[in-house]
């Protein structure tokens, strides 16, 4: 039985498939199935994007450090054990087929830790890597203006100082849309 946490936000975000997507959607799968995919929303391992050289053309070094943490092995744990309860019910019955992933072999916590941490990936939604603030981490201020450099703003997803509880788009408009009531406002 998995444990379940308490949080004081929206802690899983599932997503339904009526489909099969392997590689991303790249290769084409050879029967027919569909996906329960499960993710933390506020994941607390965090990752860095260092410059390597002074090159601009250099690509800088990134890592991700997903799953570092062991609260986010919790979230997706629990989140599994979510999903089977729910694909168990009687009234989904007639549509589940064979368990794919993580499989019904999997039959300890060390078992499933391992099938997580082989197969889990990025959803594509990059955050919080030049944050918004005065403090010393912080690469922006509240203008969206980089520390130190004129005329330069940071209008994305980066400047997010926490990631929120949901994909990130809706916000990353909302702040764009600040953004240029900002800049309108300084040109006038």
């Amino acid at each position: 039985m998995v444990k379940i946490i308490s949080y004081n936000h929206p802690n899983l975000q599932f997503h339904f498939f009526p489909y099969l997507v392997i590689n991303h959607g790249l290769e084409n799968p050879n029967f027919e199935a569909f996906q329960f995919h499960v993710c933390p929303n506020r994941p607390k391992s965090r990752g860095f994007v260092k410059i390597k050289t002074n090159n601009y053309k250099d690509d800088p070094k990134i890592q991700f450090n997903y799953l570092k943490h062991e609260d986010d092995l919790k979230q997706m744990r629990e989140g599994v054990g979510i999903a089977k309860k729910i694909l168990s019910q009687k009234a989904l019955k007639e549509y589940v087929g064979t368990e794919i992933r993580p499989g019904k072999n999997v039959s300890n916590q060390n078992e499933l830790d391992e099938v997580i941490k082989n197969t889990a990936e990025s959803a594509y939604h990059p955050s919080c890597t030049n944050k918004m603030g005065e403090d010393k981490t912080s690469v922006v201020d509240q203008e969206l203006r980089v520390h130190g450099i004129q005329n330069l703003r940071v209008i994305d997803a980066s400047v997010m100082p926490d990631i929120v509880s949901a994909n990130l788009n809706a916000t990353t408009i909302m702040i764009a849309e600040k953004a240029y009531d900002q800049i309108k406002r300084s040109v006038s």
